[in-house]
């Protein structure tokens, strides 16, 4: 692009990339503050003009514009991606404080959140493997982030979401409509926010110390259900768990009694994703129409209500 410029072809406005530019050649700055530098060129409201992105790949390289229709076909099967090293942190699941676990949690919808609304990216791979716990003094007051964006899809102008259902191990945490390969939405990504969270009461936290002296690992756990068997009995055994208060209450009751506080946060999430009901009693869970909001703000609510008692 300089040989262009200095040719006087101008293709980009270079402005654009000077805080890029001093945020990589700057040996003091963290891979956070370059990040948000790259993240302000992808965003849809920058500007440069006539060079196309290629959106085939997760982070497509800029192309400069082609002359002919031979060329552009040539240019539009090279696919570019740039390995960055993803912010430092840990998994989710190393959690060491109640406390902790709910602020990265939150913290982390809150990074989807803006993922969706302010870029129009959608994660479609929610689970304790790319949620980590993050230092707040190098992330910009995150205590939890989103990582791995190798499922990730871009949401088209028209509001179309991605279809397919993704290929992933998380059977777990996938929502019960992306188990019926129905569109991927933000409210599945929710979904499974929700179901990793559950998971890493109800399982994980044992193995992290949380469990009291008299009590002793459930020998058997509701969750082997939802990893376990055909997509589709999978996706039955979700919806059965979640509608029935019974079997909701059971999951509950593996928790270790150190963890009681997120019971209430459990329990409104669970409403807030599955209450809403048809006229023939029927739980709905398909994305509701309007604003994404609608979800996002009573969920954040919900946990910063929590935390606040803890």
């Amino acid at each position: 692009m300089r040989m262009e410029v200095r040719d006087g072809k101008k293709t980009a406005n270079l402005d654009l990339f000077r805080p890029l530019i001093r945020a990589v050649v700057d040996n003091n700055t963290n891979d956070n503050a370059i990040w948000a530098a790259v993240f302000c060129l992808l965003d849809p409201r920058a500007t440069i003009a006539q060079t196309p992105v290629d959106t085939n790949s997760t982070w497509g390289i800029p192309l400069l514009p082609s002359s002919t229709d031979k060329d552009k076909n040539l240019w539009e099967e090279k696919i570019n991606d740039c390995p960055i090293n993803p912010p430092t942190g840990h998994v989710i699941s190393r959690f060491r404080t109640v406390e902790q676990l709910l602020e990265s949690m939150r913290d982390a919808i809150k990074t989807h959140r803006y993922l969706y609304l302010t870029r129009n990216i959608l994660h479609r791979s929610i689970s304790p493997n790319n949620i980590i716990i993050t230092n707040p003094k190098i992330t910009n007051g995150l205590k939890g982030m989103l990582i791995n964006l190798d499922m990730a899809a871009k949401v088209r102008e028209d509001g179309q979401n991605p279809s397919g259902q993704p290929t992933t191990d998380t059977l777990p945490f996938m929502a019960i409509e992306v188990l019926r390969n129905m569109d991927h939405t933000y409210r599945h990504d929710l979904e499974s926010f929700f179901y990793v969270l559950l998971w890493v009461c109800a399982r994980q936290s044992w193995s992290n110390g949380f469990s009291g002296k008299d009590e002793q690992t459930p020998d058997k756990s509701f969750l082997d259900r939802w990893g376990n068997g055909h997509l589709e009995h999978i996706a039955l055994n979700k919806k059965h768990d979640m509608a029935s208060r019974d079997l909701y209450e059971g999951l509950m009751n593996q928790f270790p009694k150190s963890l009681d506080p997120v019971k209430p946060l459990c329990f409104r999430i669970r409403k807030i994703l599955f209450a809403p009901y048809d006229q023939k009693g029927r739980m709905l869970l398909g994305t509701p129409e309007g604003n994404p909001d609608q979800l996002y703000r009573p969920i954040i609510d919900a946990y910063n209500q929590v935390i606040d008692r803890l």
